[in-house]
């Protein structure tokens, strides 16, 4: 009713006035009292899309801009080169996040994308081009981004806890190449907490995660997989306790790590092995895994699955698993009996597996051949290391809980840091002047006495007016 207060409504009847139903169709009555009397149903574009198709579309030279996403938010826009010549902004320099990262992924294009629980100098998640050491802030999300994942076609998947509007509860798909977003069907549950996404060898994503219960109006049990080409949700098996962890062998077995204690009806720790096409569950005999999985890589070469878990007396903060023969096999030299492992990252052109901990030196080089721990590039001393990834250009990038993780030669880090050529560095944005045609700029809800947009670049917290001078 339009009698009802804004402050009222439902978040999903707000979000739905504010940023449209999708593709979802919304029954609207017309009655004008006299002549006409009708009933439609069709999707409602929302009162934000429908301002900026509006504004883009504008012949007003200096307001011709392009808007993507929520302008009630931080937001991109790139002014056209008929916007005025004046314009341009500088940002101030500045390096890393503040606060901590726990996923990093590297596009199809070299950049990389940053999920955590940060706002500056950009909400989560983030794009960040190495080359220009420059930020592209994506959909700005109320949600807390616990992991990403990437598909054949370099579509990449954030989930976490909360939303980026209305059917993106839980996860959301982002086209780097477009810059648009999609929802998977209608989203998961409000209280979802996404902590793992895997895509299989059919482009099917499958999440795992805690208080999961419905995926698209499905119920489910903290599993759940999505079909793109059918844009529907399934139940595979439920689970009855969080997943924090999925990845699929080369032939398409997914390995599941959490604090689960059954999957269905069998009774498994912590770690297992289903098999999609048959729903059998297999656990992986003579586990040495006594607490919650929190990393899985699995290393094709050698039909073999690292296993990085809550370890508590035993200095094995990690352990493998070698399909081939089904049997375990240890590491040595942790340096800490209680360290816990936390990350994981397959380096092959090195022959190793570099593991990011909770304690002792924090981050180690793991030999394959022998399973034997050394310290890694000099190790850290404060922190979880939440995330490692290891670029296509050789460079390790790692994400972590603490600001300052106590890297040699490095004394502030703000949650993120890079390994290249034998040192670490912080990441750095530049201190630069961007001209028109940047995407680098945010719009932010309201406009100025004489209905100006405010603008502020991406890097920094400085506000600019764009005006016709």
């Amino acid at each position: 009713s339009l009698r009802t207060a804004w402050n009222d409504l439902r978040e999903e009847v707000q979000n739905v006035l504010l940023f449209g139903s999708g593709d979802k169709d919304i029954t609207v009555k017309y009655d004008d009292g006299g002549k006409f009397k009708y009933q439609t149903s069709k999707p409602f574009e929302g009162v934000i899309p429908n301002m900026e198709r509006r504004f883009r579309t504008t012949e007003s030279n200096w307001a011709n801009v392009t808007v993507t996403g929520h302008p009630t938010k931080p937001t991109a826009i790139t002014l056209q080169s008929n916007a005025p010549s004046a314009v341009s902004f500088a940002s101030p320099a500045g390096n890393g996040f503040n606060q901590p990262i726990y996923a990093i992924l590297e596009g199809n294009g070299g950049d990389l994308y940053f999920g955590g629980n940060f706002n500056s100098p950009v909400s989560r998640p983030a794009r960040f081009n190495t080359t220009t050491q420059k930020f592209t802030m994506l959909r700005s999300a109320s949600s807390t981004v616990y992991a990403s994942a990437k598909d054949a076609n370099g579509n990449l998947y954030f989930g976490g806890q909360g939303n980026w509007g209305t059917g993106y509860e839980g996860i959301i798909r982002y086209n780097p190449t477009t810059q648009t977003y999609a929802a998977l069907g209608t989203g998961l549950n409000v209280g979802a907490k996404v902590w793992a996404i895997a895509i299989d060898p059919s482009g099917n994503v499958w999440i795992g995660g805690s208080a999961i219960t419905t995926a698209g109006g499905i119920s489910v049990s903290n599993l759940a997989k999505y079909d793109p080409t059918m844009d529907t949700w399934s139940n595979p098996i439920n689970m009855n306790n969080s997943i924090y962890a999925l990845t699929f062998d080369s032939t398409g077995q997914l390995y599941i790590g959490g604090a689960f204690t059954a999957v269905g009806a069998t009774s498994v720790f912590y770690i297992a092995k289903f098999d999609p096409a048959t729903s059998t569950v297999t656990t992986l005999a003579g586990s040495p895994i006594t607490a919650s999985v929190n990393a899985l890589a699995y290393d094709a070469a050698n039909d073999a699955l690292y296993v990085a878990w809550s370890s508590t007396a035993n200095n094995r903060p990690v352990s493998r698993w070698n399909n081939g023969t089904s049997t375990w096999t240890n590491p040595t030299g942790f340096s800490v009996a209680t360290e816990q492992g936390w990350s994981l990252c397959l380096d092959a052109a090195n022959n190793r597996v570099l593991v990011g901990t909770d304690s002792g030196t924090r981050i180690y080089a793991l030999d394959r051949t022998t399973m034997a721990a050394t310290t890694y590039a000099g190790g850290a001393t404060a922190g979880t290391f939440n995330a490692l990834t290891l670029t296509s250009t050789g460079d390790l990038w790692a994400g972590f809980s603490t600001a300052s993780p106590g890297f040699t030669g490095l004394a502030s880090a703000n949650y993120t840091a890079k390994y290249s050529g034998g040192v670490w560095s912080a990441m750095t944005y530049a201190n630069a002047t961007y001209p028109t045609t940047s995407t680098l700029f945010q719009i932010y809800s309201g406009l100025t006495a004489t209905g100006t947009p405010l603008v502020q670049h991406a890097g920094g917290t400085q506000t600019y007016i764009v005006s016709p001078n």
